[in-house]
């Protein structure tokens, strides 16, 4: 007989929930963006009221759209960007919101009665990993590996079907280590208050900010319509007029040059990169450096794992970099790290005996990791 769970995986402005079942089918997916600011709340407690409310009715609506009901639901999980409190049913620092804690878990666990079970979001992709992901190359491995290339980055472990973490749950901030010891004041500045995390280098993020410094220095004095005219402004004038209606791309032609260079992102830089390319054009010189930075800085991050954590076989790589450009980001730091080994690391001796940074063939990933949590 079949079982059921919930998988919901909470991001910095989106959630998405599912029903699984333990052959590895997600059923019933919703996804809707959460306001946090919950403008008609303005104490943290509404503010939790009206999350909560959403989720929940998310939930309903899920097992309804899965033919199932809530009765057959065994377990919840939780992947969530921020710090789990599993025994109180709180999700603590959640990235990009506004208040902190989440308290939706707990009212999860009072409605339905079921127990609750939270992580980290890159956390629970590492069950997703060993169970139905690369892990399945390893199936003798004490050890599991995630890492998240996306809007941020963050590495998870898995030490004999455990996590590595603490008795609350609380996992690596591996993403905060700093990766470059320069002049601190010229470290670029990362979301965390810190300066030159390894965030700061990989991360999409890291990426668009890395973009608007050269842009900013390459046309700081340069008449606004030279900037409109900038190979990667174009492509984010048109990123930002797609599926627009006319009056909308109206708006976009009408805004000053120095707020398109604001909303440039990495999206922007790369696929400017892999057109150019394929055109056989010269590659506008902003975007090479960024995209072969890009690579140098995830050989670099690729070694710190190497040498912190020498046991690792594998690392499933996923999120929205490493996933939408692997040959430029992922595969090309892995030819750098086995090409110059001594460059990157002092492990040089058996390049074949490094640890695989393998992308991630699952889609739905984190949906699928939160609902490996529920099942075991």
């Amino acid at each position: 007989m079949a079982r059921y769970v919930v998988g919901i995986d909470m991001g910095g402005d989106k959630v998405r929930v599912c029903v699984g079942d333990d052959g590895g089918g997600l059923h019933g997916i919703k996804s809707e963006k959460v306001d946090f600011s919950s403008s008609h709340a303005r104490r943290i407690a509404g503010k939790n009221r009206s999350v909560t409310a959403q989720i929940l009715r998310m939930i309903e609506e899920s097992v309804e759209s899965a033919g199932r009901k809530v009765s057959e639901i065994e377990c919840f999980g939780i992947g969530a960007a921020g710090q789990p409190d599993e025994k109180r049913g709180q999700i603590k620092h959640p990235s990009n919101c506004t208040f902190t804690p989440l308290t939706f878990p707990g009212k999860i666990q009072q409605r339905y009665g079921k127990p609750v079970r939270i992580r980290n979001d890159v956390a629970v992709v590492v069950c997703a990993a060993r169970s139905r992901g690369h892990g399945l190359k390893f199936p003798n491995s004490r050890y599991h590996a995630a890492m998240t290339i996306g809007t941020g980055t963050n590495l998870q472990i898995m030490v004999d079907g455990r996590m590595f973490e603490d008795e609350e749950g609380r996992s690596l901030e591996w993403g905060h280590n700093v990766l470059n010891m320069g002049p601190y004041d010229e470290l670029p500045e990362c979301g965390c208050g810190k300066r030159g995390c390894i965030e700061t280098y990989i991360s999409g993020t890291g990426i668009r900010n890395r973009t608007i410094r050269l842009l900013a220095d390459a046309y700081r004095s340069a008449e606004p319509e030279r900037i409109k005219d900038q190979p990667i402004i174009r492509q984010t004038i048109a990123r930002l007029k797609k599926r627009k209606k006319k009056e909308e791309q109206q708006e976009v032609d009408t805004l000053h040059p120095w707020m398109l260079v604001e909303k440039v992102r990495a999206e922007d830089v790369f696929g400017l990169y892999k057109q150019q390319e394929k055109a056989r054009q010269e590659i506008d010189p902003i975007a090479k450096k960024i995209v072969e930075d890009t690579s140098t800085y995830l050989a670099r991050a690729f070694a710190h794992v190497i040498q912190s954590y020498p046991l690792l076989p594998y690392v499933e790589v996923f999120g929205s970099v490493a996933e939408k450009d692997a040959r430029l980001t992922v595969r090309a730091a892995v030819r750098k790290l086995k090409s110059a080994p001594g460059r990157y690391t002092n492990r040089e001796a058996d390049v074949h005996a490094f640890t695989q940074f393998l992308v991630t063939k699952l889609d739905n990933i984190s949906l699928r990791g939160a609902v490996e949590l529920a099942l075991h």
